[in-house]
């Protein structure tokens, strides 16, 4: 069943003075508050926190004519004094403060309103909205200019109201209950309050960022998202663009063998230069460097780099030319005897380049 719902008009509460230029005006506090005529009965009080704003906010939006502003509540005196029912002013839009309350965010007063308020003949307003039997505000009817804190008889008045704004009070069919439950993750307990949240969070967290308005809608858009990811994974690859992995590879093999070979051939030429001149020496330090130049190219070129060549390694003792004529005359007479032992003589050692 749905909850029973009552309707309350907030005349006790001051709103803050009205400015006649400023389009946004304060309807109703945050949080828990009360009428100072004692109302509402059924309940401890009333509250308009974020999730009931959500609620009367979805709801506002839903609504195709604009909201009213009336004089002294005229809407719900009508029926009583047949006494006609003037616009103040209009509003579309609602907006939520969890500090300071709810507000009319584009207001526009009438011609005659607006010079009541420049002339301060009317400073105040007063909201008129339906609320369940906890006290929650659920929705907004509309708003008043007044300066009466709390109207004569405005319990009879608005139960005489009652007529005109409260929805009948028929059940919600329980399987469409259970289905939206399941659709919006809720337990199988949760009433019409709870769905209507959290059909609130669902429109401003999934509807809203997809720009859709329907969930019809917006199980399309994910459809035809899913098309088109299907469709490139199955249409063939523009050749002009993209080559298949194993030539890839292949390519990349090819250039790195390269690399390696032309990283070799430099390194072959910088050793032989570097035996040449002596900066490497022939055996374990040569097989050192190009083992090094092999894995390292760069802190081989850096090694090399340090070393000076070395003269002793490179040059012939005699600078190239023939050694001087032998001083056979310095010869001991050991030498000489083992030269006629021989069948030799001193010129022999001359003719050889030197001594034995």
């Amino acid at each position: 069943m749905k909850p029973a719902l009552r309707i309350g008009a907030l005349n006790g509460w001051i709103t803050p003075t009205l400015d006649g230029d400023a389009p946004r005006v304060q309807l109703l506090p945050a949080g828990r508050f009360r009428s100072e005529d004692g109302r509402p009965a059924e309940a401890e009080c009333w509250r308009l926190e974020a999730a009931q704003a959500a609620q009367v906010i979805a709801t506002a939006e839903r609504r195709v004519n604009d909201f009213m502003f009336d004089y002294e509540h005229q809407t719900i005196h009508k029926e009583e004094n047949g006494q006609p029912n003037p616009a103040a002013g209009w509003f579309k839009r609602l907006e939520f403060d969890p500090v300071a309350g709810l507000f009319a965010t584009d207001v526009q007063w009438t011609a005659r309103a607006q010079q009541l308020i420049d002339a301060k003949e009317y400073r105040y307003v007063s909201a008129l909205f339906l609320y369940d039997q906890q006290g929650n505000v659920v929705k907004l009817i509309n708003a008043a200019l007044t300066n009466t804190p709390a109207l004569d008889g405005m319990d009879e008045l608005l139960a005489a109201a009652s007529f005109l704004y409260l929805p009948e009070d028929t059940p919600m069919d329980e399987n469409l209950r259970l289905a939206l439950c399941a659709m919006l993750g809720l337990g199988k307990e949760a009433d019409e309050a709870a769905i209507a949240v959290a059909l609130t969070a669902a429109q401003e967290t999934l509807l809203k960022p997809a720009a859709c308005s329907t969930f019809s809608d917006l199980i399309a858009k994910k459809d035809q998202s899913i098309a088109a990811l299907s469709q490139q994974a199955t249409t063939a690859p523009d050749p002009s663009r993209f080559v298949p992995v194993s030539v890839f590879n292949e390519t990349r093999e090819q250039l790195a063998a390269l690399s390696q070979k032309v990283h070799q051939t430099e390194a072959d030429a910088l050793i032989e230069a570097a035996l040449s001149d002596g900066r490497i020496i022939p055996g374990a330090d040569e097989d050192w460097m190009r083992s090094l130049a092999t894995k390292d190219l760069d802190t081989f070129k850096t090694g090399l780099s340090i070393r000076t060549p070395n003269p002793a390694l490179t040059g012939m003792q005699t600078g190239g030319k023939a050694p001087a004529e032998l001083n056979t005359a310095a010869l001991s007479a050991d030498q000489q005897k083992m030269l006629g032992a021989l069948g030799l003589d001193a010129g022999y050692l001359s003719e050889s380049g030197g001594a034995a």
